[in-house]
């Protein structure tokens, strides 16, 4: 590469546009939100916690439903999507949930091809 066309390659990535954040609408769809820096920019969080904390809007009272595990939720439109397993074992079976963000009813749920892991089972 001769030196006119590495400055000029330097150049043309050095003014290229940045990503730009992606919109409030695109929900949490990875790992500490849209951008990930762990910043919700929707603009619809309480100022203040109300004295009985926010309501509620739905739990789930089986674990087994969604399973054990490190993940973080993501929510794209109508759905959360977490994974899960079915238990802190090397030979736990590692599952996807889908869940509807409504009410907490489960859409679907599939396992998935894992080769057994090293699970920190002291948690």
């Amino acid at each position: 590469m001769t030196p006119t066309t590495m400055f000029l390659t330097l150049a043309m990535a050095a003014t290229a546009p940045l990503p730009k954040p992606a919109p409030a609408e695109a929900g949490w769809p990875q790992w500490r939100g849209p951008n990930r820096d762990g910043i919700a920019a929707s603009g619809k969080l309480l100022e203040s916690w109300p004295e009985a904390g926010p309501k509620l809007a739905w739990k789930i009272n089986d674990d087994k439903a969604i399973g054990t595990g490190y993940g973080s939720p993501a929510v794209v439109g109508d759905k959360l999507y977490l994974l899960g397993a079915t238990g802190p074992k090397k030979d736990a079976t590692e599952f996807v949930t889908c869940l509807n963000i409504k009410d907490g009813s489960k859409v679907w749920q599939t396992p998935l091809k894992t080769t057994p892991g090293q699970f920190n089972d002291g948690w």
